[in-house]
């Protein structure tokens, strides 16, 4: 690859000016940003060849064309892009991901057209705003992007690789705090509080002591479908998956914890026994839950 011929250079920038929309349920983000391109060969016009790799232009304006006193050619485009962006998903809602714009000239291979990476202009503004979501420091890249297809020309041979000069411009994301995963579980953490208070009544008041729980575990599984409906359809298991799980299981240890409670209460008349173990449950199941959850929490924000 390193002996790959070169074609004519062309250096590349981007500034981002605004992340318009991120939606990691629907697997796109939507840019706003100018690009530019400083060349010399006039065969080639790379602000009209040039694609979003893996999105949608639906705006590219030519803000400005010159010539330049070494007789290079500088170009300047604002250019707005939906991209698909398959989130990784399984540290929502702690999660972090890289937001990448990825550059190709459409019409020339690497043996035509070669970008440089416009290191020193390229950057982001301060304007670029996600909500729930801060913003790190932008970096930009060149890459050889390989394609192994002849893209149905008969005169080129099975097993044909064409291979295109790539800029790739990335901006890093993550959740802003803790304010998020708080809101998103505080249903849910109260939903397993009142599952636990059952171990502080009677026994035999079935009514409370059972409605509580099973009251509980409705909640726990509303909040399964509130964090499933943000996000994508997808096999892969979240943090939030796990969090709903572990309150799921709490709350289940609760009601099978009563039921053996009214047994040794009722059934086996042995009050102080009964009173016994719902005091050691609730010494046991309330620190276990807290520590859990506190870990849970650490292992994905470390």
């Amino acid at each position: 690859r390193g002996n790959r011929p070169r074609g004519s250079i062309v250096k590349v920038g981007a500034y981002l000016d605004r992340i318009v929309e991120l939606s990691v349920k629907d697997t796109f983000w939507t840019a706003d940003f100018f690009v530019w391109f400083v060349w010399r060969d006039r065969d080639f016009h790379p602000g009209d060849t040039f694609r979003v790799v893996d999105g949608d232009i639906t705006k590219r304006e030519k803000v400005k064309e010159e010539v330049l006193s070494d007789g290079s050619i500088y170009a300047l485009y604002e250019v707005e892009a939906k991209v698909t962006k398959f989130f990784d998903v399984s540290r929502f809602p702690a999660d972090d991901h890289l937001l990448t714009l990825r550059i190709e000239d459409a019409q020339h291979d690497e043996t035509r057209l070669h970008f440089t990476a416009d290191t020193e202009a390229s950057g982001l503004s301060s304007r670029v705003f996600v909500p729930g979501y801060k913003t790190g420091a932008s970096s930009v890249a060149v890459q050889a992007q390989s394609y192994q297809t002849s893209y149905g020309d008969p005169r080129l041979p099975p097993g044909h690789e064409v291979t295109y000069s790539q800029f790739i411009y990335g901006v890093p994301v993550a959740r802003d705090g803790a304010g998020f995963y708080i809101k998103l579980f505080q249903g849910l953490y109260a939903a397993v509080a009142i599952a636990i208070l059952v171990f502080f009544i009677k026994p035999t008041d079935v009514d409370p002591r059972f409605g509580l729980g099973v009251g509980a575990l409705f909640a726990a599984i509303a909040n399964c479908y509130i964090t499933s409906s943000l996000l994508p359809n997808t096999s892969q298991e979240s943090l939030a998956d796990t969090v709903n799980s572990v309150a799921i299981f709490t709350i289940f240890l609760t009601l099978v914890q009563s039921t053996i409670s009214l047994y040794l209460y009722d059934i086996l008349d042995n009050p102080p026994l009964a009173r016994r173990f719902d005091k050691a449950s609730a010494l046991l199941i309330t620190p276990a839950y807290a520590v859990i959850n506190l870990l849970i929490y650490k292992a994905a924000v470390a």
